[in-house]
């Protein structure tokens, strides 16, 4: 977890197998142009965190033919 500061712990810093940092930050979020329930625009805070990502070396069009929508 983060501290108020924003800064890792050691063990977040320790490289374990599959972890990776996702840092936090700040981004807009919603609409002004389209459905009524995304307005307003407005900021949004994310601390970051640590995430075990699931690595995958298939092609785009490799997961279109598993129908995978990206």
């Amino acid at each position: 977890m983060t501290s108020g500061s924003g800064t890792r712990s050691a063990t977040e810093d320790s490289g374990a197998v599959g972890m990776r940092w996702i840092p936090g930050g700040r981004f807009k979020m919603g609409s002004d142009d389209f459905y009524e329930n995304e307005k307003p625009v407005h900021t949004v805070s994310v601390d970051g965190f640590g995430s075990k990502l699931i690595q995958s070396r298939s092609t785009s069009s490799e997961g279109r033919r598993r129908g995978d929508p990206s």
